[in-house]
């Protein structure tokens, strides 16, 4: 109940991503219907750019990023309060799969799903507020969270040149982007927070 009362969006997003994603799982024709598919989006299937983001490939998927929500999430609610959270949360989404989209144009073949650019935006966000924050990789590698999200970044750089997987590695990019920009929108003090913390850190 204590998280439900300080990250209510948080929890909401989570459960919609749960229930979505478990339905997708047994219902092949809703995840064909819901995927990001540049095929159809292009013909007109908007929708597509926003319901995908709730699906997932299967369960080590949701749960990582589900678990990365929890993490990362509920202190940005905190920060920049419920509207501007959910307005950071699907721009970030829907800047993922823009970008997802204009990378992938030509490839009318190519779909994705996931919370990827969502989450991305979230991370972002919390670097911000917070880049020197020492995270822990894997649960044993010490890091500040910049160093995360630079990381991330690298790794998505990597994968989305590999034999698509239908998970969404284009869209952190776009989402990053987009979680930095309305984080920057609505809370402008959290650059000077950002610099006066990187500044610190570097000495």
């Amino acid at each position: 109940m204590d998280m439900l009362s300080a990250a209510p969006v948080t929890v909401i997003l989570i459960a919609i991503n749960v229930v979505a994603s478990l339905y997708a799982f047994a219902n092949q024709d809703f995840l064909e219907e819901n995927t990001f598919h540049v095929g159809p989006v292009r013909a007109g299937q908007w929708g597509r750019m926003l319901t995908s983001g709730f699906l997932h490939v299967n369960m080590i998927h949701l749960f990582l990023n589900m678990f990365v929500l929890f993490q990362f999430g509920p202190p940005i609610e905190g920060y920049i309060g419920t509207v501007n959270y959910s307005l950071l949360y699907f721009a970030s989404l829907l800047g993922g799969n823009v970008w997802a989209l204009l990378d992938n144009w030509k490839k009318l073949e190519y779909r994705a799903v996931g919370a990827s650019g969502a989450i991305s935006g979230v991370i972002a966000s919390f670097c911000l507020f917070l880049p020197t924050v020492t995270l822990w990789l894997f649960a044993i590698i010490p890091m500040p969270a910049l160093l995360l999200l630079v990381l991330l970044l690298a790794g998505s750089a990597y994968f989305s040149t590999r034999p698509n997987t239908i998970i969404g590695h284009e869209a952190h990019f776009g989402g990053a982007l987009a979680g930095a920009v309305v984080t920057l929108m609505v809370a402008p003090y959290a650059w000077g927070r950002f610099m006066e913390a990187l500044t610190g850190y570097l000495g």
